[in-house]
């Protein structure tokens, strides 16, 4: 099945193929016509970019861009056999949601499966300038997100608990967003080229709150913490698809933060 769309960085026309694998091969991710996987059974952190609003995977002379949102969809087929082409070295970008993976994934696979979670004893924290994170074990098979999110002295918290499909399909639905200001710069830098009405939220602070400008109305009332958890979870679903057994509070968190914890996941719970 063939997934196209605009790239949110180049603005221009991408492609995906998802394709069902032999049996035992696991989730391959290939990219710009290379006949060996790009990324194959889970990645180092030491192979992602320190980007703040996108995943970028660097391996070789290769760059992956904005495999997030798939990663996440890819949690509801933790026992998935696919081959994912990545013709451009970049994902669409599509509604700013995982949900056209979910839908592209549901044609190549089938049926979504029960969600599956690892343990991991991970008691620890980190400060990142405007925010932190933490972290404690689970006891129970669930993963926790307790997010926060200041703006202008405005703030939005919201704790979720991701224990079945259900939990999950939610917050595959939430959509990107960027505040009016930090889009502003970004276009007078030359970024995000291929930012629409249609593939996210557009919000500022006002008087009154959060105001939304362009992409309204919410389909959640937190959808922009929902979608945090989405990248989050979609960053973690990159070292394998199952979530870990840990309670995780992040206040003004992206994927700077997320790549960190990545890191010290991988060397506490291997």
């Amino acid at each position: 099945m063939k997934v196209s769309g605009t790239g949110l960085h180049t603005g221009e026309l991408v492609h995906v193929d998802l394709e069902p694998a032999a049996p035992n091969s696991g989730v391959r991710w290939f990219i710009n016509q290379e006949t060996t996987p790009f990324l194959d059974r889970g990645l180092s952190a030491k192979h992602l970019l320190r980007a703040e609003r996108t995943t970028v995977i660097v391996l070789q002379q290769n760059v992956l861009r904005t495999p997030e949102h798939l990663a996440a969809a890819l949690l509801l087929w933790p026992e998935a056999d696919l081959d994912i082409r990545v013709h451009d070295g970049e994902l669409p970008i599509g509604d700013g949601s995982a949900m056209p993976w979910l839908h592209g994934l549901e044609a190549v696979l089938g049926e979504p499966a029960a969600l599956e979670f690892y343990p991991c004893n991970l008691r620890t924290s980190h400060s990142f300038g405007h925010g932190f994170y933490e972290t404690s074990p689970m006891a129970d098979e669930v993963f926790e997100a307790d997010i926060s999110l200041e703006r202008e002295g405005f703030q939005l918290r919201t704790r979720i608990r991701i224990e079945s499909r259900a939990n999950l399909s939610e917050i595959l639905a939430a959509r990107t967003f960027i505040f009016e200001a930090d889009y502003t710069m970004a276009r007078n830098q030359g970024w995000l080229k291929g930012a629409q009405e249609s593939s996210g939220i557009l919000l500022r602070v006002g008087t009154h709150g959060l105001e939304i400008l362009n992409g309204g109305p919410l389909r959640h009332p937190m959808e922009p913490l929902l979608h945090k958890v989405l990248d989050l979870v979609g960053d973690l679903a990159l070292i394998r698809p199952q979530l870990p057994r840990l309670s995780v509070r992040i206040h003004n968190g992206g994927h700077a933060a997320h790549h960190h914890l990545i890191d010290r996941i991988q060397k506490q719970c291997p």
